[in-house]
């Protein structure tokens, strides 16, 4: 089930004693075991194999990074339904084509973000849902690949609050419904209808609601099929139930011995969206008893824990386990209520339980919390969310540390004033690190400015400071949470900033992540040297987009592909370059793909698919100097180079070259400031 046992009356999560947690990151605290979230990802997987489905990992049931990450490299992609579950999906490395997006009310915002990022599949619940994500795709240019959700009216016979499959529920659309619609559906010009989606709830520990729910879809399959719409794939959704201490559940394979003959044949790509099931019992809350008090009619344990960080009990009346992490077994037993701290007689984790004898200071273990728990968890009565440990095999590590006293005062705290800077069409929200000091989660930070549906809208964010030993600090994110080492637009901004504000002169120096440059300022214009400017590897044979293309590789401050072509304005740079960014040839760093057309010796035109970006941006400073040189070692052009990007932006790369080797590197541009603001409202 899991791989949380006693020996010798310890609790450990695989081979580390939970207790020795406890000691180090403190109380409460999320605890999984990443080997049980990969043992119950492969059970699933090869339960299916003879139907190869793709396994979209549902976010919503715990999204931390460490699990999102460990599946992403197991071939998972992701069940979500917001933007924000994009962006913590991709950034764990799930590839966009690996994203299906769900959910009753999807914003036209977040149907732009989406497509933008070149998700899999849209599921759809309504007409009106319909006709705005078309309108949407036409408004792209592009053709959004889109399921309809089908409630197949089926009791999934489980909590009222988690059955979606019935026709009173808000979800999906009825059988009668979706046949008078098919036509109007199919005319939608901007979607690509490639099947059915069914999900009939949670927590579901029977196959039978699934047989009956399979049933029902191929039989509606078959009369859209009549009337010209052929379904391609099938989702099946999730809801698969697991032992919360108290019931049994199916097994992976006893599910796939009761659907896979009745799709076998059937030429239909299958998707599943398994949460709970994957990591519903790969995690423990650990708590500390604060109090033992002794009622009227009931005994309580009071704990540190609480129903702000595990929702459940409280709002299904969900039985979780809860046994001490020493001694489970002690004969001493009593029946007792245990709960929390928060001022709601609803704060409880266990009711009228029986269970061994407690006292203060005893840690204690709250059993199958992996799903649910800190996705679900709030700052109500001014709560702070728990930490976050993960497990592989003998080895821990704080995968999200407890939130600070400050991270509430975030909220309240005054506007804080940005800069939007532009260089060569390549765009930055810059900020002074003085006013900034209480920011604890910069990714967070940069993924929201950088939004531009929800935020300010940039490429990048700079965070500032004079030096010490240089003029100029500066620390970039890009727009989905990366840290960058170096960005030759970003640092020509920052220089110029820098330069407004008198923290220096015309000459200056400034410090990166990757080390010290030498900088200079005039007339609106900046140049730079990039110190680290490295390996490079000439004509890489690489399979692209299914045909063998010439790829090169140079490192000018962070990595770069370059491929040459006769007219880049008709590269497919968004498709091409997102599958060179993740190329297995530059993992695991990954690279950004820059497209070159040679004018002549002097001059070269460039288009770049920015890594953290994840799209083409309108100039890349490294990615210009990348390609100069690139074209340099292919003796195609001398210095200096002048590229023009594709937002229409002029920089100028000047270099030495003396055989393999490249020497003093200047990039020219320009850099201005184009609006200040303030920011207000939550911050990172």
């Amino acid at each position: 089930m899991h791989m949380f046992d006693y020996r010798e009356g310890q609790l450990f999560c695989e081979d580390v004693p939970v207790e020795d947690l406890a000691e180090r990151y403190g109380t409460p605290f999320y605890c999984y075991s990443l080997g049980t979230v990969m043992d119950h990802f492969e059970k699933l997987r090869d339960a299916f194999a003879e139907l190869s489905p793709l396994l979209c990992y549902s976010v919503k049931a715990n999204n931390n990074r460490d699990v999102l990450s460990l599946l992403a490299r197991g071939g998972a992609g992701a069940d979500v339904v917001s933007a924000g579950e994009i962006d913590l999906a991709m950034e764990a490395g799930m590839p966009a084509d690996r994203i299906v997006y769900a959910g009753v009310g999807k914003t036209e915002e977040e149907m732009l973000f989406a497509m933008r990022r070149g998700i899999h599949m849209f599921n759809l619940e309504s007409m009106e849902e319909a006709k705005t994500l078309s309108a949407v795709a036409e408004r792209l240019g592009i053709v959004a690949r889109a399921a309809v959700r089908v409630n197949p009216d089926v009791e999934a016979h489980t909590h009222e609050k988690i059955t979606t499959g019935r026709k009173e529920n808000k979800f999906g659309i009825s059988r009668q419904t979706l046949l008078d619609m098919a036509p109007a559906l199919l005319g939608l010009k901007g979607l690509d209808w490639t099947g059915l989606h069914v999900h009939i709830g949670s927590q579901i520990l029977s196959v039978d609601p699934f047989v009956l729910a399979l049933g029902a879809v191929l039989r509606l399959a078959d009369e859209l099929d009549a009337r010209g719409w052929k379904m391609t794939s099938l989702n099946l959704g999730g809801g698969c139930g697991i032992e919360y201490g108290e019931n049994k559940a199916f097994t992976a394979k006893e599910l796939a011995e009761a659907l896979v003959p009745r799709l076998k044949g059937r030429g239909i790509r299958l998707l599943f969206e398994p949460g709970r099931f994957i990591v519903g019992n790969a995690g423990v809350l650990v708590t500390r008893v604060l109090y033992r008090k002794r009622g009227e009619v009931k005994n309580f344990i009071v704990v540190d824990a609480a129903m702000t960080d595990l929702v459940r009990p409280s709002l299904y009346d969900a039985y979780h386990s809860v046994l001490p992490v020493r001694n489970p077994n002690r004969e001493a037993r009593e029946t007792v209520d245990v709960v929390g701290p928060v001022c709601e007689s609803g704060d409880y984790l266990a009711r009228n339980r029986e269970m061994p004898r407690v006292e203060q200071g005893e840690y204690l273990a709250v059993f199958s919390a992996g799903a649910y728990g800190y996705a679900m968890g709030s700052n109500y009565n001014g709560r702070l969310r728990p930490a976050e440990v993960s497990v592989q095999g003998s080895t821990s590590h704080l995968s999200r540390r407890r939130e600070l006293r400050r991270d509430l005062q975030r909220l309240n705290r005054g506007k804080i004033p940005f800069v939007k800077m532009v260089a060569a069409g390549n765009d930055f929200v810059v900020l002074d690190a003085s006013v900034m000091e209480d920011v604890v989660d910069w990714p967070g930070m940069a993924r929201w400015l950088c939004s531009r549906q929800f935020g300010v809208g940039a490429d990048g964010v700079l965070l500032l400071a004079p030096g010490e030993d240089v003029d100029l600090s500066m620390r970039i994110w890009n727009a989905d949470g990366s840290e960058a080492e170096m960005c030759g637009n970003g640092a020509r901004c920052a220089c110029q900033y820098a330069y407004n504000r008198g923290w220096c002169e015309t000459g200056l120096t400034f410090e990166a992540l990757d080390g010290k440059h030498r900088a200079r300022i005039q007339e609106g214009r900046v140049a730079l040297t990039l110190r680290r400017v490295g390996e490079s590897r000439l004509n890489l044979p690489l399979t692209v987009a299914d045909r063998e293309r010439t790829v090169h590789f140079l490192h000018s401050g962070v990595p770069h592909a370059v491929t040459l072509w006769d007219k880049v304005s008709e590269v497919d740079v968004e498709s091409l370059g997102r599958e060179i960014r993740w190329h297995q040839a530059f993992q695991p760093d990954g690279t950004n793909a820059n497209f070159v057309q040679v004018k002549n010796e002097h001059e070269i035109l460039v288009r770049t698919y920015e890594r953290g970006v994840e799209a083409e941006t309108l100039a890349c400073g490294t990615g210009v100097v990348a390609s100069s040189l690139i074209c340099a070692l292919l003796n195609l052009v001398t210095s200096p180079v002048k590229a023009i990007t594709s937002g229409g932006g002029l920089l100028a790369v000047s270099f030495h070259v003396q055989g393999d080797s490249i020497q003093e590197v200047w990039l020219e541009g320009d850099a201005q400031e184009v609006f200040s603001g303030t920011i207000e409202g939550e911050i990172c």
